[in-house]
């Protein structure tokens, strides 16, 4: 019997009695679909595990799922004392998090809310001078004036405009 023969051969014996662990490992690739990632463990061997998961039950179908950054650090855990199934308990970098799917995309960051509300203010008080231009200019008689008022008021209404931020985090996502 080889050595790698007898190793393989005793941690089938022993694998339900030892101990969870956790290892340090480095993020290779995130599979976001399946909720998993590819990891290297920062042993001697370069170990790779494969199908890391990033949530509890490892469906794909999850509530809250964490996505690490490829290339950052993680602490991965094994389950329930297999060689093969582990889980991501840490990381050290953060690429997304989603919080029910993401069908409602990204939370809205409340500065930005709050800019595009004042821009929104703004917005409503320069339609106010312009109206009020707009009629100023049409005088005591409409009928004479009416003309030259439109056109002030149209060029005034015209000039003015709305922009929004992007309000929207995409770091996390809801849903």
């Amino acid at each position: 019997m080889s050595p790698d023969d007898l190793r393989k051969a005793i941690i089938q014996l022993v694998e339900g009695l030892i101990p969870e662990t956790a290892q340090v490992a480095t993020v290779i690739s995130v599979n976001k679909v399946k909720q998993t990632a590819l990891c290297r463990l920062f042993d001697v061997d370069k170990t790779e595990l494969f199908d890391v998961r990033l949530a509890a039950d490892g469906s794909g179908n999850n509530d809250f799922v964490i996505y690490p950054q490829v290339n950052s650090t993680v602490l991965v855990a094994t389950i329930q004392n297999s060689t093969n199934a582990h889980y991501i308990i840490k990381c050290s970098k953060v690429e997304s998090i989603d919080l029910r799917g993401d069908n409602f995309g990204g939370i809205v960051k409340l500065a930005e809310l709050e800019q595009n509300f004042e821009a929104v203010k703004d917005y409503l008080k320069n339609l106010e001078t312009a109206i009020k231009n707009g009629f100023n200019a049409v005088g005591v008689s409409s009928a004479a004036n009416g003309p030259a008022a439109a056109q002030s008021f149209y060029s005034a209404v015209q000039s003015l405009t709305l922009q929004f931020t992007n309000m929207e985090n995409k770091e996390v996502k809801h849903g």
